[in-house]
């Protein structure tokens, strides 16, 4: 099904949008799966914060 959230996606497009000026260097982004924090002062990493939930148990087989 379609992921509720994507961090990676949500720092993706806050860096784009502070590149531009857009936005100021912390903002909140609401996904379906819940609301993460991103810092990115425009270098450097960008740091992200927010829920976490266990979504699946399983076995993964390397055969």
């Amino acid at each position: 099904g379609e992921p509720l959230a994507c961090g990676s996606g949500a720092c993706a497009a806050v860096s784009v949008c502070r590149r531009w000026e857009l936005i100021d260097d912390s903002v909140s982004v609401t996904l379906p799966g819940g609301t993460l924090a991103l810092f990115w002062p425009g270098s450097g990493p960008v740091r992200m914060s927010g829920p976490t939930e266990r979504v699946f148990d399983g076995l993964w087989s390397l055969e």
